[in-house]
């Protein structure tokens, strides 16, 4: 498989096919580089959260360090000006200010170093 041989180099087109058969929502969209894994969850109380593994650089046996991640955004499809964190791995939290886009609020996330947690409450 691609990604185990260069995972660096490796784009979303190489999974694409099983991309495209994914049945999904709009609810939330995320920009963010390729090496940036993601899950995201919805609790009972409708509060969103968005987990971050960030693999850009590793390299097995040969470099265990991350490259940190800028520039990632968070699109969340709401009605109200809800609240936006953010916990980095062994970190603090930080309350976000997000922007109004039509129906949804945009967050600006600070930059992933290894890992971190994003969650939503409208």
């Amino acid at each position: 498989m691609a990604l185990e041989k260069d995972f660096e180099r490796a784009t979303p087109d190489f999974g694409q096919d099983f991309v495209a058969g994914l049945q999904g929502s709009r609810t939330v969209q995320i920009k963010a580089a390729a090496q940036l894994a993601t899950s995201i969850s919805r609790t009972s109380d409708d509060h969103i959260n968005v987990y971050f593994a960030n693999f850009a650089g590793l390299r097995g046996r040969s470099n265990p360090i991350q490259i940190p991640q800028a520039g990632v955004e968070i699109s969340v499809v709401s009605k109200s000006d809800g609240k936006g964190f953010f916990l980095p791995f062994l970190e603090s939290t930080q309350t976000l200010q997000g922007t109004r886009n039509g129906g949804s609020m945009t967050f600006l996330l600070p930059a992933i170093n290894k890992g971190a947690v994003f969650w939503y409450e409208p």
